[in-house]
């Protein structure tokens, strides 16, 4: 439902648009048929991937999504450096490796500790807890014999 209220607002936005500036002529040249079969391919991509990134940011949580996002500006500057000839500058560069290392740690961390923030030492050791009640250990400063439960 909202892909398809947010599709819809860029569709009576670009009426609007053309109305106040083109008058009813512009609205005629927005709505001719040919237009739509022209840009037809672009719009189902697009509401496709509008569609499957509620999904994905619903899976993986908005911080996890947005990292794993940024993976496509990699891509991209990989792509065109290969293809096109695009030269970055070495601090771009080492921008997108550090990008890229990020994201290899998330996927890295994520597969192996699936339960985050479990503790599983000596006497702080979660494992006694039942009924859903969720244990936390907080630091108090640094050093050793400062762990508190």
């Amino acid at each position: 439902a909202k892909t398809m209220e947010e599709t819809m607002t860029y569709y009576v936005g670009g009426l609007l648009l053309a109305l106040a500036t083109g008058g009813v002529a512009g609205m005629r040249r927005c709505l001719r048929p040919a237009r739509y079969l022209a840009f037809l391919p672009a719009s189902i991509a697009f509401s496709s991937s509008n569609f499957l990134t509620y999904i994905a940011v619903r899976g993986l949580g908005a911080s996890q999504f947005y990292l794993l996002a940024q993976t496509r500006v990699v891509l991209l500057a990989v792509i065109l450096r290969l293809w096109a000839g695009v030269r970055q500058t070495p601090l771009s560069w080492v921008g997108l490796v550090q990008l890229a290392c990020g994201v290899v740690v998330l996927v890295w961390y994520k597969s192996t500790y699936s339960e985050a923030d479990r503790c599983n030492w000596g006497p702080y050791s979660d494992s006694g807890i039942t009924n859903g009640t969720v244990a936390y250990v907080s630091l108090h400063g640094a050093g050793p014999g400062r762990l508190t439960k």
